[in-house]
């Protein structure tokens, strides 16, 4: 039986003193959220006008930390307040409730590149992750666009959590946002993410596997990926993983 991923927080914080302090505010929080008649009102701000914005890069450690606090925030936020996708749409797509600071996104890309903690580069990931499986379907063109690069800049860290929890963002991505995605882009993903089905960590290369078979089995772009599959599978070390993409495909 499958086990059930642990939400960023939690995970971080599990084999530390800062363990009971970290649960007890994600209960708060999801107390708060869950008791409040307006509930998507209220996360709704939380992230336009607090948690989006505290992302704004900043010089200094501190600027840093605060970076890291508001993915952990905004990952919390996306996973308790139970938000409708249209209203996460609005926020993918609208300006935070703070002067300059621009469109979410962006902001959460910064945060996935980030240079001071390899930490935030995975609370970003793991955050993104929840707002794409929350929302992703109801996405613009433009923003399933400029994510995709983003997911595999974060394939080649050199940390190895944080290009686990990018397979998993990955993964999130091809189920929620490729069923309707054209076929220029399909092309341009397979071809970014297929040598990460090669990655020394046995895990994150069988979960990007999966999301290539999730490509395959979708009638409109499985001869992408048979192409492209077919024409690296000699040069792959795991071809069993190739063979099952194909196989994926041939049965779509």
């Amino acid at each position: 039986m499958p086990t059930t991923r642990q939400p960023y927080a939690s995970r971080h914080f599990a084999n530390s003193t800062h363990s009971q302090k970290a649960r007890r505010g994600e209960q708060c929080l999801a107390a708060s959220v869950g008791d409040n008649v307006n509930r998507e009102t209220a996360c709704e701000r939380a992230i336009r006008a607090v948690a989006g914005p505290a992302l704004i890069w900043k010089v200094g450690k501190t600027a840093a930390a605060v970076r890291h606090s508001a993915c952990v925030c905004l990952g919390t936020l996306l996973r308790v307040g139970n938000l409708d996708a249209n209203v996460l749409g609005r926020v993918v797509e609208d300006d935070m409730f703070y002067p300059g600071a621009g469109k979410l996104l962006p902001l959460m890309f910064g945060a996935m590149d980030e240079d001071w903690y390899h930490d935030t580069r995975l609370a970003a990931c793991d955050a993104l992750e929840s707002l794409v499986r929350a929302s992703g379907r109801v996405w613009s063109e433009n923003a399933k666009r400029a994510t995709y690069p983003e997911i595999t800049k974060r394939l080649d860290d050199a940390n190895g959590g944080v290009r686990a929890s990018a397979a998993r963002l990955l993964l999130a991505f091809v189920e929620a946002c490729c069923p309707n995605y054209d076929s220029t882009n399909v092309g341009y993903l397979v071809e970014g993410v297929l040598v990460h089905m090669d990655d020394a960590d046995d895990a994150i290369a069988v979960t990007v596997c999966d999301a290539l078979c999730v490509l395959a089995a979708h009638g409109g772009h499985s001869s992408i990926v048979v192409k492209a599959v077919s024409g690296a599978k000699e040069r792959h070390r795991r071809v069993r993983l190739c063979e099952k993409v194909l196989q994926q495909a041939a049965s779509a």
